[in-house]
């Protein structure tokens, strides 16, 4: 057996653990649709790029990969606004609420959209680590039936910098392996877009805005077992401090890249 095929089997055994925990009803209607909406853009993109372009394997992937994630994100952050700025919670702020039926969409949304990028995540352990602790978050809330409104106030402030960072992203590999000018150039705008909207929406936004979550989670939604409550508080700092991690690692990217502008405008 080929290391491929063992990291591939890995994937489809962490999927499939997955799916163990889950109620039947989601297993064979909703999360499975929606893996399989995931499939055929990822496969679609995949095509466009490989074929259509004629880009290599490696980059038409990742812009594959980059396709899902910026539907998934745009989905949440749409979620988002109707849920936290035009539904209930812009009266109550309450988090217990039980789970409406978009809610519950983007809930089954994201779990399909973060087991499916499992498959390409095997790699990278910290992005192995965020999904596991989404996955858990996802799983727990939607077991329970109350709390929705929480995964999407989570999800919103964590992918509303979704559609810079899948430009940063495809734009920084097609720079690298094809040296197009445009793509060098749009790369130099985005680069530095995307790193200081990331550190401040993740650092400067999140992190307070996490604390104002962890008291409303604690002292007012008793809806949702102690336990529960604990668990899930766990889960958003674990994440949270994942974030500052990719935060210093892009600020100290930054640096470097402007490091080298400067050593080559001086030579």
């Amino acid at each position: 057996m080929t290391d491929d095929t063992m990291t591939l089997t890995a994937a489809l055994v962490s999927i499939r653990d997955a799916f163990s925990v889950l109620n039947a009803s989601f297993i064979d209607h909703d999360v499975l649709a929606f893996l399989l909406f995931f499939g055929v853009l990822y496969a679609l993109t995949f095509a466009v790029c490989r074929v259509g372009c004629g880009l290599r394997t490696k980059t038409a992937s990742l812009i594959g990969t980059c396709a899902c994630s910026l539907v998934h994100g745009l989905f949440c952050i749409l979620v988002g606004v109707e849920v936290l700025f035009l539904g209930r919670f812009i009266h109550d702020k309450k988090l217990d609420h039980i789970n409406s039926l978009l809610e519950t969409y983007m809930m089954q949304f994201s779990l399909s959209y973060l087991l499916f990028d499992t498959i390409f995540s095997i790699s990278d352990p910290l992005f192995l680590v965020h999904h596991f602790l989404s996955v858990s978050y996802l799983v727990a809330v939607l077991k329970l039936g109350v709390g929705g409104v929480s995964t999407v106030f989570v999800f919103f402030i964590g992918e509303v910098t979704s559609p810079v960072f899948n430009s940063f992203t495809v734009l920084n590999e097609i720079r690298r392996e094809y040296r197009y000018p445009w793509a060098v150039k749009l790369f130099n705008v985005v680069s530095p877009i995307f790193t200081f909207s990331f550190i401040f929406v993740r650092t400067f936004v999140c992190v307070p805005l996490v604390g104002w979550y962890a008291h409303r989670l604690l002292s007012d939604s008793h809806a949702i077992p102690m336990a529960v409550r604990v668990g899930m508080l766990a889960l958003v700092v674990a994440g949270m401090a994942g974030s500052q991690v990719w935060s210093w690692k892009l600020y100290k990217g930054w640096l470097r890249a402007r490091k080298k502008k400067k050593e080559k405008k001086e030579g």
